[in-house]
């Protein structure tokens, strides 16, 4: 999720990409089965203004779908964060786990990029393209749904990164209209990426990120609630713990 800076004149290229890429991916995604959209409106700069510039409203698409060798995940993200609220980021994530034999342990691969502008779409960057394969635990516990993952990911910078990446999901349902999801993560990755603004740093740097959503059903299908991100490392390089709130409604469909 490390932000590399592209020429100006791609920014045309990438303001055509931004709409494009969110909507190849929910087609894709309709294909498969029920899925949700959430609206939120980002409250970041309230709590950190020294390193947001102001808060904003941002879209956040997921489709799970559970199948008999495996599960199939795709979260897109959509920061509507540039001027007139117009997409100023997308980041995609696409999770498959695989399972044909008896061991309760699942083969997971997963991909995670995007792409972003910034100044009024006159720049853009990438959040580089990251592949990752390793081994995947769903369980239950207490009447909940959980799983865990460690993988070796691979980051392709201009030089390449080479990591363990480490998850835990734990969501449940209670009191009949109030569901609680939290996802943590935490991974390793080069602080040199092989560019200008990078090449003097040497080592790794650690980051963590928890996504924590809880949601009250006012409808079968509708929903408000919040998302809170607690981070370091991840928004901002500065070492610091960062706690993102949001208000939001979902709907599924």
């Amino acid at each position: 999720m490390t932000a590399k800076t592209v020429s100006t004149t791609n920014a045309g290229v990438l303001r055509l990409l931004l709409p494009a890429s969110i909507l190849l991916v929910v087609t894709v995604a309709r294909t498969a089965g029920a899925q949700s959209v959430q609206l939120h409106y980002d409250l970041r700069h309230s709590v950190d203004p020294r390193n947001n510039a102001r808060n904003f409203p941002a879209l956040t698409f997921k489709h799970f779908k559970s199948m008999e060798f495996g599960s199939f995940l795709i979260k897109v993200e959509a920061d509507l964060n540039g001027s007139r609220n117009n997409v100023s980021k997308v980041y995609s994530e696409i999770t498959q786990t695989l399972k044909f034999w008896d061991p309760p342990v699942f083969l997971h691969l997963e991909y995670t990029g995007g792409i972003g502008l910034f100044d009024d779409a006159t720049g853009g960057y990438y959040l580089d393209n990251a592949y990752l394969v390793g081994a995947a635990r769903p369980f239950q516990w207490m009447g909940s749904w959980a799983s865990i993952y460690l993988a070796y990911k691979y980051t392709n910078f201009r030089r390449a990164s080479h990591d363990p990446q480490f998850s835990i999901y734990w969501g449940k349902g209670f009191l009949k209209r109030w569901d609680f999801a939290s996802t943590a993560v935490m991974w390793t990755q080069n602080k040199n990426h092989g560019d200008a603004s990078t090449g003097n740093l040497s080592g790794k740097r650690f980051s963590f990120l928890a996504e924590n959503e809880i949601w009250y059903k006012v409808a079968s299908r509708i929903a408000v609630g919040s998302e809170t991100r607690v981070s370091v490392n991840v928004y901002a390089t500065d070492h610091r713990l960062h706690v993102y709130p949001t208000i939001g409604v979902r709907y599924l469909y």
